[in-house]
């Protein structure tokens, strides 16, 4: 009955391994009807959601945090804390679409922000220093805290409460699952989307996409227009965050697919450092010179090394501070697995050829669910996914 409306442009894996490769389970599909739909269907989604949303406000006074929350459809299953993926922020649209899927599962969603962003920089972060998650994770479990207590505190304990997170949101779900014991949340699921396995390697082919996006030169909203155009994206509010998409899925150029990924980190990358308060240090001194053309690299080159000295990481090097950040790494730390659930694509730009075999080792067969295409989280608006995700949901 699906084969009429959608077209699945993914492969879903069901984490069978056979001798090193993935067994693929392949849905036929009409191109065409799902292209037609996925235009009509994501553009009045994405028009209309924001009336399904309404802001609440964490923190204090001046360093407040604008998140957003959803009410399930129908009976509520329990509550979902989403973090979004690097530079998103409550309301970036590729957050309200995983929001949307969640809430008509019968989940309530709170939506916070993800902690390398300028939102999380001016509210919770102390010293507006972040993009190191061992030292931004305290300051992001205050902040779900406060999402926590203020669910609290308007609807009362849910059935169940689970952490998602995309991207970098998914790096610090595994994080925080592995410090559950200290966080008086009752979690009874944690969900990991398109996460980076090994972080350094992830840095380098971010930086990589960078050098590709007009030779480090920050393109204006003008330019991005110009880029979007034929790329024939629907007509919604333009998000930095959301053009990382366009690597999977999204009819294009790869090199205009390119420049917008590139341009969409390095906006990012550029208005957090620039939100840096200049001090005598040294290090933070020429990080805010050189902003415009910084790349992620060189942006912890600078800035771990003054951290480490000031005690502020758990490290002696930058290369065991990238160690650390690593998802199997990460991943052992967990008390109970039992409560994880993955998502990746094997052409996932952050990953390299062997993350997918080499994390499989580590978590169970269906606990583990690989795409073989989409992307960077370019999967979400497939159909299998969503199917995937109601079936994780249930289990």
């Amino acid at each position: 009955m699906f084969k009429k409306t959608f077209h699945i442009l993914a492969l879903l894996f069901f984490g069978l391994k056979i001798q090193n490769s993935w067994a693929f389970t392949s849905i036929p599909t009409d191109l065409d009807k799902w292209n037609k739909f996925k235009s009509t269907a994501l553009s009045g989604l994405y028009k209309d959601s924001h009336r399904l949303f309404f802001t609440v406000y964490l923190g204090e006074g001046k360093r407040t945090l604008k998140t957003r929350f959803l009410k399930a459809e129908g009976s509520n299953k329990g509550l979902y804390i989403l973090i979004p993926g690097t530079g998103g922020v409550a309301t970036s649209s590729m957050a309200g679409y995983v929001a949307i899927d969640l809430a008509s599962n019968g989940y309530d969603v709170l939506i916070v922000t993800n902690p390398f962003s300028t939102d999380f920089q001016t509210s919770f972060s102390p010293d507006k220093l972040i993009g190191f998650p061992q030292k931004d994770l305290k300051p992001t479990i205050e902040m779900i805290k406060q999402a926590w207590g203020w669910y609290l505190a308007k609807y009362g304990r849910p059935k169940n409460v689970g952490l998602v997170g995309y991207s970098l949101g998914g790096t610090y779900t595994a994080m925080i699952a592995a410090s559950e014991a200290s966080i008086p949340i009752p979690f009874t699921k944690y969900i990991v989307l398109n996460p980076p396995f090994d972080f350094k390697h992830s840095l380098t082919q971010i930086d990589n996409l960078l050098k590709d996006s007009l030779k480090n030169q920050i393109l204006s909203t003008r330019a991005i227009e110009n880029l979007l155009k034929p790329i024939k994206l629907p007509e919604r509010g333009l998000q930095d965050e959301e053009l990382q998409v366009i690597e999977g899925g999204t009819p294009g150029k790869e090199k205009d697919n390119k420049k917008l990924i590139g341009t969409s980190f390095q906006v990012t990358l550029s208005r957090i450092t620039l939100g840096i308060v200049p001090s005598k240090d040294f290090y933070i001194n020429r990080l805010v010179r050189i902003a415009p053309r910084m790349t992620f690299n060189e942006y912890t080159n600078l800035i771990g090394p003054a951290l480490i000295k000031k005690k502020l990481l758990p490290a002696r090097t930058n290369d065991e501070l990238m160690e650390t950040n690593n998802l199997i790494n990460i991943f052992q730390k967990i008390p109970d697995k039992s409560k994880v659930y993955v998502v990746s694509a094997l052409n996932d730009f952050l990953l390299s050829p062997t993350d997918i075999d080499t994390f499989s080792e580590q978590i169970d067969d269906d606990h583990f669910f690989v795409f073989s295409g989409g992307g960077h989280c370019g999967e979400f608006s497939l159909y299998s996914f969503k199917k995937l995700l109601q079936n994780i949901l249930a289990h």
